[in-house]
């Protein structure tokens, strides 16, 4: 599969809609208050998410300009979006103390862990679907 710049954009705009439509959801359903594994499963998918539009990115706009290597490129954006967002999460007071998770910092430990773990899933899927990261 060799996926065109304009297909990898849809894509990407389906996973964003998911990713929308599954926080509405969690808002108004408390599912981040209810269910212990609603956090990690979005932070998965926003890693998801991040990395495919970072990866698009490179494929597209960036990889005459950038010279790092697509893999770092990929995690890397990955990683300061999801590290932004923990902050992003302490400054407002979005933290789950309640016996959901042993402490804030193994919470954003593993927050941080899922979006990386979607950045890579991303990075092996658009390396296999789009020939310009090749």
């Amino acid at each position: 599969m060799n996926l065109s710049r304009s297909a990898s954009l849809f894509l990407i705009a389906l996973i964003a809609l998911l990713v929308a439509v599954l926080q509405f959801v969690a808002f108004k359903f408390f599912f981040y208050w209810t269910l212990w594994w609603y956090d990690v499963m979005m932070h998965g998918l926003g890693g998801f998410l991040i990395g495919s539009i970072a990866a698009w990115a490179y494929a597209f706009e960036l990889k005459q300009r950038v010279k790092l290597n697509t893999f770092f490129w990929i995690v890397g954006a990955t990683l300061l979006i999801g590290i932004l967002w923990e902050v992003f999460e302490y400054a407002v007071g979005f933290r789950l103390y309640d016996g959901l998770y042993q402490s804030y910092i193994s919470d954003t430990l593993s927050d941080i862990g899922m979006d990386v773990a979607g950045a890579l899933i991303a990075y092996l899927f658009f390396r296999r679907s789009v020939h310009k990261l090749r």
